[in-house]
């Protein structure tokens, strides 16, 4: 929201924090994953924060955001490898992209390397202490240990995964979870209606149309078109090596972004700026994303109830 506030609108920050809190796969595996899912998401919203400030404004700390950010994503995951991933192409791709200012304060690559390395601390510890354990101990690893993280990106990009690697996650993220539910846990569908959120999608694309269409130098158009490549790049790169939908809740947070500044865009063609009529016509806008996202949410501890796992 914050960020928004400074970098895009505040009508784009208020639809932001609407669409996010009613986001099933946000709420859901915030709630069931907690901290992971968490840092996985403040991590890129601040390398991108850094990104943006940089350019726009030239700030002197924006390289060691960006440090901090990649350093406290992998802290919480190796899959944060496709979300950064997907910043640097964007970056790079839109560099030309923004108002004739001074060039940002150069980066400082050891001092960034040294930010990441420190961060990460507890990864490099934990990697020794398993290459130096005995051969004949029992080990435990966890579920996040960086070789059995390694197996599951390579089993997604090269071989068929299980029940919870299915490829309709990626459709389940756009619109309702239970298809995925009932694949990976063999729970019961439960009957929605109208896929909401599906339809609501035609409101970022619509958006970022009308931003690519008209180039000129605004901070918030800018973002949208930057956000209409990045999000879309960051969930394909996840998709690609990690299937299961709560990776893909990564995505939750630039998604809402994005949606936010397409609103504004289509309601900045008919309503003035600041004003309580585009107020009023965007969160007309949100009504698919609330009912949408709301009814699944409503229907999920049913749902779950009928699995027979």
């Amino acid at each position: 929201h914050r960020f928004l506030r400074f970098h895009g609108t505040d009508i784009a920050a208020a639809v932001a924090a609407i669409v996010l809190a009613c986001d099933w796969n946000f709420v859901f595996y915030r709630r069931v994953l907690g901290g992971t899912e968490v840092l996985l998401q403040a991590a890129g919203l601040l390398v991108l924060w850094a990104i943006w400030s940089r350019r726009w404004g030239g700030g002197k700390h924006g390289g060691m955001a960006i440090a901090v950010g990649v350093g406290l994503g992998f802290l919480a995951k190796a899959t944060f490898l496709p979300t950064l991933l997907a910043l640097g192409v964007v970056a790079l791709a839109t560099r030309e992209d923004h108002p004739s200012i001074r060039p940002p304060f150069p980066i400082q690559p050891v001092r960034m390397a040294a930010i990441v390395v420190l961060l990460t601390a507890p990864l490099w510890f934990g990697w020794i202490h398993h290459s130096q354990a005995f051969a004949d101990t029992l080990q435990l690893r966890s579920h996040d240990h960086i070789g059995l993280q390694a197996d599951r990106a390579w089993q997604g990009l090269f071989q068929v995964g299980g029940s919870r690697e299915s490829a309709a996650s990626l459709w389940s993220f756009f619109s309702t979870p239970f298809p995925w539910l009932e694949r990976a846990y063999q729970t019961e569908t439960p009957n929605l209606g109208l896929p909401w959120r599906s339809l609501a999608l035609l409101i970022p694309l619509t958006g970022s149309v009308l931003a690519w269409r008209d180039r000129s130098e605004s901070r918030p158009r800018a973002l949208l078109r930057f956000m209409s490549l990045f999000v879309p790049l960051q969930l394909l790169l996840i998709w690609l090596s990690n299937k299961d939908l709560h990776h893909l809740a990564q995505a939750t947070v630039p998604m809402a972004i994005w949606i936010g500044l397409a609103t504004d865009r289509l309601c900045a063609l008919i309503t003035p700026p600041r004003s309580p009529k585009r107020a009023i016509y965007s969160l007309l806008l949100c009504i698919p994303w609330i009912i949408g996202g709301s009814s699944s949410l409503q229907q999920t501890d049913k749902a779950l109830a009928t699995t027979p796992i």
